[in-house]
């Protein structure tokens, strides 16, 4: 991967006979870097990723059998370390919070059902 506020400057490189790739991103340590730096990349792909998890352990889920506190911890213990892996190294705006959020309310949602309000019904 180049770094270089002119795009396209280095290429495709040569070393010993082998040639290297120019790429614009690439996997390391299971985070993805970008050449522009940009973390919306790795945000949506690690939600990608918390949505996997979350649909294998759907028949947990939504199983009858465990309760929904337990449910919660399955939440917390699993699902929530898979979406905020190096979490850590993030800059996040204002919109990348809003779209995690967005990713923890749909996983609560399925746990704990919809919320009814005093005197509000739900159509269907």
């Amino acid at each position: 991967m180049e770094f270089s506020r002119t795009p396209n400057l280095v290429g495709d490189m040569d070393f010993g006979g082998s040639k290297l790739e120019a790429v614009s991103t690439f996997k390391y340590l299971g985070s993805t870097i970008t050449s522009h730096n940009m973390i919306q990349e790795e945000v949506r792909l690690r939600i990608a990723a918390g949505t996997r998890c979350s649909w294998a352990l759907d028949n947990i889920l939504r199983s009858r059998n465990l309760s929904r506190p337990t449910k919660t911890q399955i939440y917390t213990a699993i699902i929530r370390p898979v979406v905020l892996y190096r979490c850590e190294t993030w800059a996040l705006t204002r919109q990348l919070e809003n779209i995690l959020e967005v990713f923890q309310r749909s996983i609560l949602r399925r746990i704990w059902g919809p919320v009814w309000d005093d005197g509000a019904t739900i159509m269907n």
